[in-house]
This record gives structure tokens, sequence and C-alpha cells, in this order.
């Protein structure tokens, strides 16, 4: 039991740097992938794209013939999320992409664990152990300094988008 246990939290661990690295790859596509046409349009084709994607994983993983196993309440909820995630969140997303780039969207949106934290204690009653809490403020300290600016009073939010994607925003003074 306490085996199992283990596997599955390394098994979370695995899924949620996994995750990390699809959405931080999303944001860079994203960019590139806006060029010349807006948040909204952005926001059309992800969606087109993404409901038959899903269809073609839950079938595979044969989830989609478990979908009796799902509570009216569950779905419900799931749905809330859906909507919440695929128009608010993308569409703010594409928006913030698109007006200042992936590099410096990134390190505000790493605020999304934060919140989630909050969320997940007001509202589903989770606790907190000191250890847990410890890793969210480390967590958040990278976004936190790179927000913040650098020992040499660069800011990565004031530092033109050319010089964020050759690195020379943030510690090297420019000409």
């Amino acid at each position: 039991m306490r085996r199992e246990r283990e596997l599955r939290k390394l098994e979370g661990i695995l899924f949620t740097l996994l995750s990390a690295a699809s959405f931080g790859a999303n944001n860079v596509v994203v960019r590139r992938g806006l060029l010349g046409m807006s948040a909204g349009q952005g926001l059309y084709i992800t969606v087109l794209l993404g409901i038959p994607l899903f269809g073609l994983a839950a079938l595979l993983s044969g989830q989609l013939f478990r979908l009796g196993d799902l509570t009216w309440f569950g779905g419900g909820l799931l749905a809330v999320a859906g909507v919440v995630h695929f128009v608010a969140g993308r569409y703010c997303t594409f928006r913030a992409v698109g007006a200042i780039g992936a590099n410096r969207t990134m390190p505000l949106q790493a605020l999304s664990g934060f919140y989630s934290v909050i969320i997940a204690v007001i509202f589903l009653d989770e606790h907190l152990s000191m250890i847990i809490a410890i890793g969210i403020v480390l967590a958040m300290l990278g976004p936190g300094l790179i927000a913040q600016g650098s020992r040499h009073g660069r800011h990565l939010l004031d530092a033109p988008p050319d010089s964020l994607q050759t690195g020379r925003g943030v510690e090297t003074p420019q000409a």
C-alpha cells in the first residue's frame, strides 16, 4: 500500500513537470502563431482543434466508455473549469502573449499556482503542511525575482522584447 502511494506521488510529479513543459512550449508557439492575427482567432482555432483531439485521447485511453462513472455535479464542475480555462484563460493568455511576448508573460503566469493553492484551501478545504507552504514560497520566489528586476536595476517587464530574445534584457546594460 505504501509503495503504491509513493508511485502515485512520483506519477503526479512527472505529470506536473510534463504539464509545465507543455504550457511553456505552448506560449512560445502561441507567440509565433499570433503574429498577424487576433487573440480571438487564436482562441477559435485552438478550441476547434482541441475538441476532436480530446475526443481521440478519451477514446484511446478508454475514458470515453467510462463517461457514466461521472456524476452530474462532477460533470458540471468540469464544464465550468473548461469554460474558465478555454475561454477566459486562453483568451487572456493569447492577449498577453500577443501584447508583451511569452518571455514576459510566463513569470506572471507562474502566479497561477499561488491562486490554485488559495482557491483549494478556501473552497476544497485542503490543508497546507509547513513543508508544502515553504515549497510554495520557494516556487514563487523565481517569478517574483524575474518580475522585480536584477541587481543592475533592469526590470524584465520594462525591457524591450528584442533584448529579451537575445538574453540582454535583464543582466547586461544596453547601449
